[in-house]
């Protein structure tokens, strides 16, 4: 009856300690982030995910060194973000033992974005409805005395006693 005793005392036991060591069972993930050239990536924000668990985040080092400790055994997606690089996603599978990996980013493409925004209103164009004598208009003259003063033989040189108007000549057209 003792022996029947210890023999289910041990089973039990071995029953109840094997589910608590798997329990137990973790792994280190660790790893470098480094650029094409193989310089180190200080400061970039890697994420670590898998099914089911929650996310966790890590930073690089000043040597571009990560390490994430206690994971779970099982196949994790690690995606990997700096400033002036292009989004890196990798996978990797752990078991009990460490992990080390080593992640190459890709120098990001420039891109620039501009936005215009403009407010609800008319619209000026070059033409108009309005009757020409209900437009606001400035009108300038050069008299006669001034033009023979300075002898202006052309439009652009007579143009230059009036305020505000520049005329413009390529290849003798006014513009």
């Amino acid at each position: 009856m003792t022996c029947v005793f210890r023999r289910a005392c041990s089973v039990a036991f071995f029953v109840c300690l094997v589910p608590c060591l798997a329990l137990g069972q973790t792994a280190v993930m660790t790893g470098r982030i480094v650029d094409a050239q193989g310089g180190a990536i200080a400061n970039a924000d890697i994420t670590v995910s898998t099914a089911g668990k929650p996310m966790r985040s890590v930073r690089t080092g000043q040597d571009g060194s990560f390490r994430v400790d206690a994971l779970p055994p099982g196949e994790y997606t690690l995606l990997v973000e700096a400033l002036g690089f292009a989004p890196s996603a990798e996978t990797a599978t752990l078991g009990d033992a460490a992990v080390s990996l080593s992640i190459e980013m890709q120098v990001a493409a420039i891109s620039e974005d501009v936005t215009v925004r403009a407010l609800a209103g008319t619209i000026a164009t070059g033409r108009t409805t309005l009757p020409l004598r209900e437009l606001p208009l400035t009108v300038n003259t050069v008299l006669r005395q001034i033009i023979e003063e300075q002898a202006a033989n052309d439009l652009p040189s007579v143009l230059q006693n009036v305020g505000g108007v520049h005329a413009f000549t390529a290849y003798g057209v006014y513009e």
